[in-house]
C-alpha cells in the first residue's frame, strides 16, 4: 500500500510538473523548425498579399486601434468582458474594417470572444498583435540590451505566440493580461507589430555605448552594415519571435517594428533644432528577412498630422501641395515616408480627438490635438485616411475603437490624480477622446443636455429663487451643470455666476468689470450672449500662472506670487507651446490656447444640431450651462477634491471639499441685479462611475472611408 502511494503520489507530482512545464514556460518538445511553413499573408514588393483557395490578392489593412480600458477601470484590470467584445466585434466589422490592432497581451476574455467570433464566420476579422515594453523598463534600463528590457521582451514574445495558439497558462503581473488561454486564434493573426513609441534617449544610448553589438545574423533576421546597435536589438527579437513560432508550430506571420516620427529615419533639421533631437534613428531597411521568411516585413508607423513640429516648420512639409492644390504637410511626410522604404508602409495609428481641450495646433489644416467636435473630428478623419491611401501606404488603423477614461495628457496631468482619473471623464485632456466610441455619463442618459429642453430640470432644486430669476444646479462624472432663468431675458443682458469654491484663496471684487462679491470667488462665469462668454478664474488660483509661469513667461512663480486676494480674474487658458527657434533666427512666442471662451450651442447628442463642444445654450428665458470638471481645478471629483493653495504648498496638492457656493449678478439697462449665494452640495461617487455607449459621428465616416473602392 505505501509502495502504491509513493507512486500515485509521484505521477501525480510528474502530471503537475509537466503541466507546468507545457502551459507555463516555452517549452518544446519537437521541432519544425525544418518543416515547410504553413502562412496566409505575405509580402512582396510594396503590398501585402492574402493567400486563400490557391489565390493571392492584395490586401489593403483597414484597422482599428482597440484599447484595454473602459470607464471605471484602468486597462491593466482588463474589465472588458466577453459580451462587449463580442458586440464591439460585431460594431468593427460592420464598420468595413478588417483587422483588429492590440498593443499587448490581454486578458483571455479577449481571444475567447475572438475565437467565437471569427469561428464560423466566413469573413472573419484579423489581428495585428504588439508586444509592449513597459515606459517605467524602457526609462529604467536607458539600455535595450540590458537585462529587464531585452530578455523580458524575448519572453513576452514567445508567451504571446503561445497565447496565440492557445496554450499558456500566466500568472497574475503588472504588465499584461494572465489567466488560462486556450482558444487558438493563430489562424486570424496576420502579423506582430513589436515595440512602443521608443524614446529617443534610450536608442541613443544603446547606440553609444553598445556600438559592438550593431551586426546580427539568425534564424529569419539580419542586419547589414549600415544597422545600428538598437535596430540590431530589434532584429534579435523579432528572430526570436520568428523562430519560436516556427520551431514550435510551423507557421510564420508578418512582422513589423513599432516607430513614430521621432525616431524616423529621415532628415528633419528644424526637429533638431527646436529638441535638439533628430539624432536617434530607427531604419528598418537594414533589417533583412532571408529567404526561409516566407511572410516578410512591414513598416509601421504611428503618424499623427499635429506631430511633430516639424510637419509645420520644415518647409519640404509645411509648402509640400497635394493633387488638389492644397498645402498638405501630413501628405507630404507621408510620401517621403513611403519613399524611403522598399517594404509595404503601414501607418498603424492615426487619429484626431473630439476633446474640449487640446494640446497641440496643426496650423496648416485644423488637424489639432484637442478641441474638434464630434463632427470636426469625422470629416477630418477620413481626409487623414485619404492622405494615407494617395501617399501609397498599403493599410492604415485608427486609433482608436473606445474613448479611454484613464488616459491622461501633457498639459493637464499636472492638475489631476493619475491613480484615480478612471473614474471620471476630463474633457479637458485630449487623450481620453481619440475613439469612434465613446462613454456618456448615466446609465441610459446623462443627468441634463444642454439643448434648450428645461423640462430635464423640473426635479432639480433650485439653489438661487425669486420671483424675477432662479439658479439650478447639478452634476454627473463629466460636467457641473447650470440652468439660469431671467424673466424677460434681453438681448444685451449679461449674466455673471460668481463660484467660490475653495476656503484658501478668492478676492471679493473682479477689477475689470467693478463687480463686487459677498465672498471670496475663484470662479467668475460671464455669459454675454452667444459669441463673448467665458469663463475666468482669479489670478491666484490660475493653475496655469502657478506651473507654467517659467516655461511661458521667463519668470519664478514661487518669487513673486499674486497676491492671495488678487481682485485680477484671467481668462483660463491651455499651455500648447514654449519657445520656438527657428532656423532663420525667428523666435516664435509660446502658444496658449484660450479654453475659457465658453461655446454656444446644442449639446445634446440626439439633436441634428448637435456640437459636442457646445458650453451653452440660451432659449428664451433660460440659459443652460456645462462646465468640466477640470476648470473648476478638481484633480478628483470621484471624491471632490479640488487643488489646494499652489504657493504654500509649491505645486498642486488637494483638499477635500464637500459644497461649491455659487451667486447670480444680472445686468440689465444698465442695473445690477445681485443675487444672494446658494450651495451645490457635493457628494462623490468613488470608484463607481456610471456611463452608457453611444457611437461617434467618426464611427460611421471611417465606415463609409473603408467601405469605398477606388
Amino acid at each position: 500500500m505505501k509502495r502504491f502511494l509513493i507512486t500515485c503520489t509521484a505521477i501525480i507530482i510528474l502530471a503537475i510538473a509537466g503541466a507546468y512545464v507545457v502551459l507555463y514556460t516555452s517549452f518544446t518538445p519537437f521541432s519544425k523548425l525544418d518543416d515547410e511553413p504553413e502562412y496566409f499573408m505575405k509580402v512582396k514588393g510594396k503590398e501585402i498579399f492574402q493567400m486563400a483557395g490557391g489565390k493571392e490578392e492584395v490586401f489593403e489593412i483597414k484597422g482599428v486601434d482597440l484599447g484595454a480600458g473602459i470607464p471605471g477601470a484602468f486597462a491593466t484590470e482588463f474589465a472588458i468582458d466577453y459580451d462587449m467584445y463580442l458586440e464591439w466585434f460585431k460594431l468593427i466589422q460592420e464598420m468595413n474594417a478588417n483587422v483588429i490592432r492590440v498593443y499587448t497581451i490581454s486578458d483571455p476574455e479577449f481571444y475567447h470572444a475572438f475565437y467565437d467570433y471569427n469561428a464560423d464566420n466566413p469573413n472573419p476579422l484579423y489581428l495585428l498583435h504588439g508586444v509592449w515594453v513597459d515606459d517605467e523598463v524602457v526609462r529604467g534600463a536607458n539600455d535595450a540590451y540590458a537585462d529587464q528590457f531585452i530578455h523580458v521582451f524575448y519572453k513576452d514574445c514567445e508567451k504571446l505566440v503561445d497565447v496565440l495558439h492557445g496554450r499558456r497558462n500566466i500568472w497574475y503581473n503588472s504588465r499584461h493580461g494572465y489567466g488560462a488561454y486556450k482558444w487558438d486564434v493563430s489562424q486570424w493573426v496576420a502579423g506582430y507589430i513589436l515595440g512602443v513609441e521608443w524614446d529617443p534617449d534610450v536608442v541613443l544610448y544603446t547606440d553609444d555605448i553598445r556600438e559592438y553589438m550593431a551586426s546580427f545574423e539568425g534564424e529569419f533576421l539580419y542586419t547589414d552594415g549600415n544597422a545600428s546597435a538598437f535596430e540590431a536589438m530589434l532584429a534579435r527579437v523579432g528572430d526570436r519571435l520568428l523562430t519560436y513560432e516556427m520551431r514550435k508550430y510551423g507557421e510564420q506571420k508578418l512582422l513589423a517594428f513599432s516607430n513614430w516620427p521621432e525616431t524616423d529615419p529621415l532628415d528633419h533639421e528644424q526637429w533638431r533644432l527646436e529638441q535638439n533631437t533628430n539624432l536617434a534613428k530607427i531604419d528598418v531597411e537594414h533589417i533583412h528577412a532571408k529567404d526561409k521568411l516566407k511572410t516578410g516585413m512591414f513598416a509601421s508607423y504611428h503618424i499623427y498630422p499635429y506631430y511633430p513640429a516639424f510637419l509645420d516648420f520644415e518647409e519640404k512639409y509645411a509648402g509640400y501641395v497635394d493633387e488638389k492644390g492644397e498645402n498638405n504637410p501630413y501628405q507630404g511626410y507621408l510620401k517621403e515616408i513611403n519613399r524611403h522604404h522598399t517594404v509595404p508602409v503601414v501607418v498603424s495609428e492615426f487619429g484626431l480627438p473630439s476633446s474640449r481641450g487640446i494640446a497641440r495646433i496643426n496650423k496648416a489644416r485644423g488637424m489639432d490635438q484637442g478641441n474638434l467636435s464630434e463632427e470636426e473630428q469625422a470629416k477630418r478623419l477620413k481626409i487623414l485616411y485619404k492622405d494615407i491611401k494617395t501617399a501609397g501606404c498599403a493599410g492604415a488603423v485608427v486609433f482608436a475603437w473606445q474613448d479611454e477614461w484613464f488616459k491622461r495628457t501633457w498639459n493637464t496631468w499636472p492638475g489631476v490624480d493619475l491613480t484615480r482619473n478612471a473614474y471620471w471623464s476630463d474633457y479637458q485632456t485630449n487623450e481620453q477622446s481619440f475613439g469612434l466610441i465613446t462613454f456618456d455619463p448615466g446609465e441610459e442618459k446623462s443627468v441634463v443636455y444642454i439643448d434648450g429642453n428645461v423640462e430635464e430640470w423640473e426635479d432639480v432644486p433650485w439653489i438661487i429663487r425669486d420671483e424675477d430669476s432662479g439658479l439650478q444646479a447639478a452634476y454627473d462624472e463629466k460636467f457641473v451643470y447650470f440652468h439660469a432663468y431671467i424673466k424677460n431675458l434681453s438681448e444685451g443682458d449679461v449674466i455673471y455666476l460668481p463660484v467660490d469654491i475653495t476656503p484658501n484663496s478668492g478676492a471679493y471684487k473682479e477689477a475689470e468689470s467693478g463687480l463686487e462679491f459677498e465672498q471670496p470667488v475663484d470662479f467668475l462665469i460671464r455669459l454675454d450672449g452667444e459669441d463673448n462668454s467665458v469663463m475666468l478664474v482669479q489670478e491666484y488660483y490660475d493653475i496655469l500662472f502657478a506651473t507654467e509661469r517659467r516655461e511661458i513667461w521667463e519668470e519664478d512663480a514661487f518669487i513673486h506670487p499674486p497676491e492671495k486676494d488678487s481682485q485680477k480674474f484671467n481668462l483660463i487658458q491651455q499651455f500648447l507651446r514654449g519657445k520656438v527657434m527657428m532656423l532663420n533666427g525667428e523666435v516664435l512666442e509660446p502658444w496658449l490656447f484660450p479654453t475659457g471662451e465658453l461655446l454656444h450651442g446644442n449639446a445634446n447628442p440626439q439633436n441634428e444640431d448637435f456640437n459636442s463642444l457646445a458650453d451653452f445654450f440660451i432659449e428664451g428665458n433660460h440659459i443652460e450651462l456645462r462646465i468640466p470638471w477640470t476648470m473648476f481645478n478638481f484633480s478628483d471629483p470621484s471624491q471632490m477634491r479640488i487643488h489646494d493653495d499652489y504657493y504654500k504648498h509649491y505645486g498642486v496638492e488637494e483638499i477635500k471639499i464637500d459644497s461649491m457656493d455659487i451667486s447670480m449678478q444680472i445686468l440689465h439697462d444698465g442695473q445690477n441685479s445681485v443675487k444672494p449665494f446658494g450651495t451645490l452640495k457635493l457628494r462623490g461617487w468613488g470608484n463607481h462611475p456610471t456611463w452608457h455607449m453611444r457611437l461617434k459621428a467618426s464611427y460611421y465616416a471611417m465606415q463609409e472611408a473603408y467601405e469605398e473602392v477606388e
